[in-house]
């Protein structure tokens, strides 16, 4: 592979800078051109991560196609297989250009097919739900498919995300070259939210006035339904500040797994094992959003059950007064009658 680089980047590259200038100018036209002279500079010292900084400068500035194949190239030598065939690919296609086209032989014939050995394609076929379909930590396409997404040869980490269903998630095999097709079956989710009911108080008992005896007051008297409710106030706040806490805890380790996310540099793994860390890190935030989500929900049921149940328990305890009535004893001495009425 190494003499292969050397014949196109030395040979065919290098020496066909006479007809750079031929391309369409544009105003930062000059600065684009030194940029590109210092990133093939670079590449003869085989500097090619700097060198592709420079060819990424110059296409940004003038969107020219030599610039765009010149950092396919980089991209190439430094092992960015899906981005080096991308960025070749889109600036051979401009046949307009002189020097893409003095140099598209070359670069067909000499670069794509080492570029082409270290990639495949994956195509997936399904109809449930619409979402995302990832390979390892890169969206790739909408779900469903609607033709191969271009991978990495080897192993790769697939996902499906769709709204309403489980992420579905498989190591696929691609072959260097090849296409692997994969069924895909999502399973609905199922959130199962418990819902509070106040039960009914039982009537209360009407206790009649004691003759002979001044009338007093009569605390009321909790039915049979007092206990109930009462057990059911403590048993919903209970559950409430369980599930809060859950709602809690599972969106501090979500927390952390976005962060442990963003640290391990997972936008761009540089392989498969990266890849896998990264998706254990992606299923971790997922799957305790989730969690937290349906924590907070429950929380809210419940606690909304338990001020209901409590109101209903206060309810139960506030006293009543016995009817009027009309009470009467001997006086102090043993002479006459003395009565008390209370209305």
């Amino acid at each position: 592979m190494l003499s292969v680089r050397c014949v196109v980047l030395m040979g065919g590259l290098l020496l066909s800078t006479g007809v750079a200038h031929a391309q369409s100018t544009c105003p930062q036209q000059a600065r684009a051109d030194t940029l590109e002279a210092e990133g093939l500079t670079l590449r003869e010292a085989h500097r090619d991560a700097e060198a592709l900084q420079r060819f990424e400068g110059s296409w940004a500035l003038c969107h020219g196609p030599r610039a765009m194949v010149r950092r396919g190239l980089a991209e190439w030598a430094l092992g960015r297989w899906l981005d080096a065939e991308e960025h070749i690919v889109d600036g051979l296609s401009h046949r307009d250009d002189a020097w893409v086209t003095g140099n598209q032989e070359t670069i067909t014939r000499s670069v794509l097919p080492v570029v082409r050995r270290n990639l495949g394609s994956i195509e997936l076929s399904g109809a449930e739900g619409r979402g995302e379909v990832w390979i390892g930590n890169r969206r790739v396409s909408d779900w469903p498919m609607t033709g191969p997404a271009r991978v990495l040869a080897g192993e790769n980490v697939v996902m499906v995300r769709a709204a309403g269903f489980e992420p579905w998630r498989r190591v696929v095999m691609v072959p260097a070259g090849g296409l692997a097709r994969e069924s895909v079956d999502l399973v609905a989710m199922a959130v199962a939210v418990a819902v509070v009911t106040e039960p009914t108080p039982a009537p209360r008992p009407v206790v009649p006035p004691t003759p002979h005896r001044e009338p007093a007051l009569v605390p009321a008297t909790t039915s049979g339904g007092g206990g109930v409710l009462r057990a059911l106030a403590w048993t919903s706040s209970a559950l409430a500040l369980a599930a809060g806490g859950t709602a809690l805890a599972t969106g501090l380790v979500r927390g952390g797994a976005v962060s442990d996310f963003e640290d391990a540099s997972c936008e761009s793994p540089a392989d498969v094992a990266t890849q896998q860390r990264c998706q254990g890190f992606a299923d971790r935030r997922d799957t305790m959003g989730t969690v937290a989500v349906v924590s907070g929900v429950a929380a809210g049921v419940f606690a909304v059950g338990a001020v209901v149940a409590w109101v209903s328990v206060a309810g139960e305890r506030t006293p009543t007064r016995s009817a009027g009535g009309v009470g009467c004893a001997p006086t102090l001495g043993g002479v006459g009658v003395g009565c008390i009425g209370r209305f």
